[in-house]
């Protein structure tokens, strides 16, 4: 029979703490990062044995005043949490599910699931038909023939052919991986303790709904990027309230699918990996693991102020320029005019430097998405990677800008503009 027991319980604590990060990291919260905080919080009081009133929820997780905290704000999200932690437990078969129980405000943990969900030792099973049992027939002369003793040699030799070509390629794979592997570049990020996330550049979009006619139509705002900042922006401007709503859309360059597969047999290697979007990215996660961005340039978000920091190659006043402050000079991408697949010139920015807790990043970033698929190439060309090594080899940080062209996905040609190491130090001074 299973029960419920507090978040403190130190019999079931590591299948507690395991069904709380399950929670965070199933999506199952949506993309509030209110509801998240609420979540924490929730936890850390329950396991305090002190549950919260609805006042310090209020002013505790979303900020507000004793007056204002009677408007309700804590009942709303506490409705929705635990409308998400029953949709999660009805289609789950973990051992322990965490449970939000009505008229509280502390969670329960339901222990002994799986001895609950056990079948019945004792229950009936079907019998299985019995097969009548048939003797072997016995062989009556040499079977073997010419024409058999050949196909069957054929068919070794092919065996043994597909063997060796298999061999080949799987040996030349594993030269390659593990030269990628010990390069300059790769090896700080590879080695770098802790988990990493892997964060795509999307661009957040949400709603606006007409005043009269109720038509709606999906924008995007370069100053919102998430739904907590859209939050944000109608605590500011509740003249707003009604007109702009978040409904969960994301647009992702399609650039960001072709190099995430290119780099994939890397990706596969770091530490705990878990792919996430830009908008949905907290910025203690930011913070805390090493991170690799596949993105462009204006999907950057957070990461931008890290990015371009003291450094030398930086976001000029065009969302497609790169403004080279050691040169002076900007480098816009171009498009020849006439045909639709007339060749593309883009830029490209490599970055890789430490963070202030011991962890790395990893910045792929073009200005359109043939330049962001050219780095992809770089990154996976351990000639390219090469000629990087002496800026890496250093402290590990440096940042390299590539001029790109080509068609729609194919690359025509490929070209390093210039490559300079970073200081950490001054990446994360305050500026």
């Amino acid at each position: 029979m299973s029960r419920f027991v507090n978040l403190d319980e130190v019999a079931y604590a590591a299948e507690i703490d395991a069904e709380i990060a399950y929670i965070r990291q199933s999506g199952a919260l949506g993309r509030s990062a209110k509801l998240e905080a609420l979540f924490d919080y929730l936890v850390e009081r329950s396991r305090s044995g002190v549950p919260p009133r609805e006042i310090e929820i209020a002013q505790d997780v979303f900020g507000t005043s004793q007056s204002a905290a009677q408007d309700g704000i804590s009942r709303v999200y506490i409705h929705r949490l635990r409308a998400r932690l029953k949709e999660l437990n009805a289609n789950s078969q973990r051992p322990v599910q965490i449970n939000l129980p009505l008229g509280q405000y502390k969670f329960e943990a339901e222990v002994d699931l799986a001895q609950a969900r056990s079948p019945d030792d004792n229950e009936l099973t079907e019998a299985r038909p019995e097969v009548p049992y048939s003797p072997p027939r016995q062989k009556t002369g040499w079977s073997w023939r010419p024409s058999m003793a050949a196909a069957a040699f054929i068919t070794f030799i092919a065996f043994i052919a597909g063997v060796l070509i298999g061999a080949v390629y799987i040996f030349g794979k594993r030269d390659q991986v593990a030269d990628l592997r010990n390069s300059a570049v790769w090896s700080s990020l590879l080695n770098a303790p802790g988990d990493a996330a892997v964060i795509e550049g999307d661009y957040y979009m949400f709603a606006e709904l007409g005043s009269t006619s109720g038509a709606m139509r999906v924008i995007h705002d370069p100053a919102i990027n998430s739904p907590g900042e859209l939050e944000t922006y109608l605590v500011r401007n509740p003249a707003k309230a009604n007109s702009y709503a978040d409904v969960g859309f994301s647009c992702v360059p399609y650039s960001v699918s072709f190099a995430q597969h290119r780099l994939s047999p890397m990706i596969a290697r770091l530490s705990g990996a878990q792919v996430s979007m830009m908008s949905h990215t907290t910025p203690g996660r930011m913070l805390m693991q090493n991170v690799v961005y596949i993105g462009l340039t204006g999907g950057l978000g957070r990461l931008a102020d890290p990015l371009f920091a003291s450094a030398r190659f930086r976001r000029g006043q065009m969302s497609d320029e790169i403004w080279d402050s050691e040169t002076k000079r900007g480098y816009v991408g171009t498009r020849k005019i006439g045909s639709p697949d007339a060749q593309l010139r883009q830029y490209g920015l490599l970055s890789s430097f430490a963070g202030g807790r011991g962890n790395r990043y990893l910045v792929l970033a073009g200005t359109g998405d043939l330049a962001l698929i050219g780095l992809s190439q770089v990154m996976m060309d351990s000639a390219a990677l090469a000629q990087l090594a002496p800026y890496a080899a250093h402290n590990q940080s440096f940042e390299a800008l590539y001029e790109i062209e080509g068609q729609h996905t194919v690359i025509t040609s490929l070209k390093l503009i210039g490559a300079s190491t970073r200081d950490p130090s001054k990446i994360w001074a305050p500026q």
